[in-house]
């Protein structure tokens, strides 16, 4: 099994380029979100290029409609050249920034898909002339030279996993961390597989995890809580798929919304049961943490992407450390 990190949004661009030396020491893939309104990725992925030596850098993740396609190309192209062929254009639906920008999400899995030929097209070096639902181009031609840039295709629901299986390099399976959920998963990826061109490889099955790790396992266990809770706003149905009886826990979900403040926090620590984080997230002790590594490596995932979230007291370095050395070493044989 294969590791990476979620570079942690927060931390300025040389800690960031700190923490992505030592995964790359570690041979710990590196993931840098494409989230608003934080640093920006492009400008971060560089400064990590020059940082490390070996260990693949990937977009965790960018979107079709967050800014054209082809500027998308154009900086994964620039990154795949700076950092000398490492670079990895991880892109899913998208959310982030869209109602403060103006930004309809129109047709996400359509825009996704078009994007994603758009893209291969100009880094073949191919003129594009493109128009569909969410974006166009006219006659667009890259000035200098590219290589194809790998694509992981991340998501949970089933047009972007059957997406994934036809189009991508790579899928990311988005937080789902137990055999309902993956199977779940498998089973879109493997419609899309039925339409895949026979000449490309299989893509590699990763998944990117809510993830916290401490000795004390009911502290790391509500660090992930708050999240699985914003997650099960947007697919309460997933729920059902788990089998997992949580009375009141979507009402009290939906009195908060999507803010983020103490009091949700408090609240999810309360209402989301620690059963729902052996789903949606990779939680708990390092030995704990492990186990559930080895439940998830069963189902045929080959690399996992940690989306550090602190227990209460610890920093996203020093949950990184842990991870590196009482975790993913005692996995990478899954």
């Amino acid at each position: 099994m294969k590791f990476g990190i979620a570079m942690p949004s927060r931390l300025p661009i040389r800690e960031q380029m700190k923490l992505a030396q030592t995964c790359d020491e570690n041979e710990i893939s590196v993931w840098v979100p494409d989230e608003r309104f934080y640093r920006d990725v492009f400008v971060t992925m560089a400064g990590i290029a020059t940082a490390t030596s070996r260990t693949t850098i990937g977009t965790g993740v960018t979107d079709p409609l967050i800014r054209h396609p082809l500027l998308t190309a154009t900086a994964m192209a620039s990154v795949h050249e700076l950092s000398g062929g490492r670079a990895i254009m991880g892109i899913g639906a998208g959310i982030s920034g869209f109602d403060a920008l103006g930004i309809k999400r129109i047709s996400p899995a359509t825009a996704l898909r078009d994007a994603v030929k758009v893209c291969r097209q100009f880094w073949n070096d191919e003129a594009v002339t493109f128009e569909g639902k969410t974006f166009t181009a006219k006659n667009a031609h890259m000035h200098f030279e590219s290589k194809q840039v790998p694509v992981y295709i991340a998501g949970r629901g089933p047009q972007i996993l059957a997406a994934g299986g036809e189009m991508g390099d790579g899928v990311i399976i988005g937080h789902f961390t137990s055999k309902p959920g993956i199977s779940f998963c498998q089973e879109n990826i493997e419609k899309g597989l039925q339409k895949r061109d026979t000449t490309m490889a299989k893509p590699e099955i990763a998944l990117w995890a809510y993830t916290s790790v401490c000795e004390n396992g009911t502290l790391a266990r509500n660090a992930v809580k708050p999240a699985i809770g914003r997650t099960l706003k947007s697919t309460p149905e997933v729920l059902e798929l788990f089998g997992v009886k949580a009375p009141g826990l979507l009402d009290e979900i939906n009195r908060f919304g999507y803010a983020r403040s103490r009091e949700y926090d408090e609240a999810m620590w309360a209402a989301v049961p620690d059963e729902l984080t052996l789903h949606l997230s990779i939680s708990g002790t390092p030995k704990e943490c492990v186990e559930q590594l080895q439940r998830i490596a069963a189902c045929g995932v080959t690399h996992i992407i940690a989306l550090p979230y602190p227990a209460e007291g610890m920093g996203p370095v020093e949950m990184a450390d842990l991870l590196r050395k009482e975790v993913f070493p005692q996995a990478r044989d899954f």
